[in-house]
């Protein structure tokens, strides 16, 4: 083999390194809302409502560090879904009553 045959392969080799390797684009976004609303009654009444809900996204973001050693393929998605009440009442002031409400999703990719 010559010497321009074994640098053709070489080059090529090192091409074929360089895709498994490199930078990933990758991003975060998350969405938070958080209403609440609080209602007196009359004097002695009060009614809350409470909800909570985050959504996040990252694709290619599980690993989140500024270099690693994993490949290009390896980088995971991650999206999160979560959702959380509250209610509470306060009678009186002497008596309260609460309800709380949760769901949280996370697929599995």
């Amino acid at each position: 083999m010559s010497y321009q045959a074994a640098a053709s392969y070489y080059e090529q080799g090192l091409g074929i390194i360089a895709s498994f390797l490199g930078a990933v684009p990758r991003h975060s976004d998350q969405v938070l809302n958080f209403p609440k609303l609080d209602w007196q009654i009359n004097d002695a009444n009060r009614l809350t409502l409470q909800y909570n809900r985050l959504r996040y996204s990252s694709p290619a973001g599980v690993q989140t560090q500024a270099s690693n050693f994993y490949g290009r393929s390896s980088f995971g998605n991650d999206y999160v879904k979560e959702d959380f009440g509250n209610t509470a009442s306060l009678v009186c002031y002497t008596f309260q009553q609460g309800e709380q409400f949760s769901l949280s999703v996370r697929p599995r990719l």
